[in-house]
């Protein structure tokens, strides 16, 4: 199986030595764990200090029981009386029932100077066409919305946020998705979007 380019491009972006807070950690599962595409077990790897946040307590609790630095709590409504250096909301966003109260979350727990990284599905990858080709186009049962570059970029403005960079991340396996990228089509050619973003002045 080929490795994950998402969570590469999201690791890579994790300046080394950081202080770091993960949202959504347990990616569904406390088996991911084992996993070595899992993104919170590869941030110890990176990151100087690492906690993690997700609303999944009996996961959350299971991660604990292996010695991982997480805690149970909504995302939407941080209080963790602690700032970090970056704050990672992994395919989290399309997840969220408010995200206007997500982003104000994250503002509040983020250094003048941190930076936040998003990822999220990339709604106009070429493969999403073929889907709706054929039926319907394949979403995670428990996503609420999708963002593009455009959408995401706005709605981060409109809660004090200033892009700094977005990256489509490449198709981690071969296919027609993979060689469009190839080509320099970036829009319909990457399977997710990477966003950084910081705090408005």
């Amino acid at each position: 199986m080929a490795r994950n380019l998402r969570v590469e491009a999201l690791l890579d972006a994790v300046p080394a030595e950081a202080k770091v807070l993960d949202l959504g950690c347990v990616q569904h599962s406390a088996e991911k764990a084992s996993n070595e595409d899992w993104v919170h077990g590869e941030l110890y790897n990176v990151a100087d200090k690492v906690i993690g946040v997700d609303y999944e307590r009996k996961e959350v609790e299971k991660l604990r029981e292996q010695g991982y630095n997480v805690v149970h709590g909504n995302v939407e409504e941080l209080d963790l009386d602690d700032t970090f250096d970056v704050v990672i909301a992994g395919e989290l966003i399309e997840h969220l029932s408010n995200v206007g109260k997500f982003l104000d979350s994250v503002r509040d727990h983020l250094r003048l100077e941190g930076e936040f990284i998003i990822t999220t599905p990339n709604p106009w990858a070429f493969h999403r066409f073929k889907q709706a080709a054929f039926g319907e186009v394949y979403s995670n049962e428990e996503h609420t919305c999708w963002f593009d570059e455009r959408t995401l970029t706005q709605v981060l403005d409109r809660h004090e946020f200033e892009v700094n960079e977005v990256i489509h991340v490449k198709a981690s396996n071969p296919g027609i998705t993979r060689l469009l990228y190839g080509v320099g089509l970036r829009t319909i050619g990457g399977t997710s979007l990477l966003v950084k973003a910081r705090v408005a002045r």
